[in-house]
């Protein structure tokens, strides 16, 4: 008995699309979990470094977020120079 497959290119289209929607929403949970343990050992490590994060407003204006687990403090800066000014003053004073 001989069986035949017929795929027609529509299908395969369809099942590429789809394994590729599986794929990034796979890689997006990794990376989340990734910042999360990441999050965790730092935490139970004691890590004393600033910890610093480029992100973006709601109008798409880049700013920086800092962190300071020695003190518990956190700021907002729109320049990369106010960031480096902040860690010079934390480091030198």
């Amino acid at each position: 008995m001989k069986s035949t497959l017929n795929f027609s290119t529509s299908k395969i289209s369809n099942l590429d699309r789809g394994l590729a929607q599986k794929n990034r929403r796979e890689s997006k949970f990794l990376a989340g979990l990734g910042q999360i343990l990441s999050s965790i050992l730092s935490i139970l490590a004691g890590n004393e470094e600033p910890q610093i994060s480029q992100k973006r407003d709601r109008s798409g204006e880049v700013f920086w977020r800092v962190y300071d687990p020695t003190t518990g403090e956190s700021a907002r800066f729109n320049s990369e120079l106010e960031v480096r000014f902040w860690l010079e003053q934390r480091y030198y004073h």
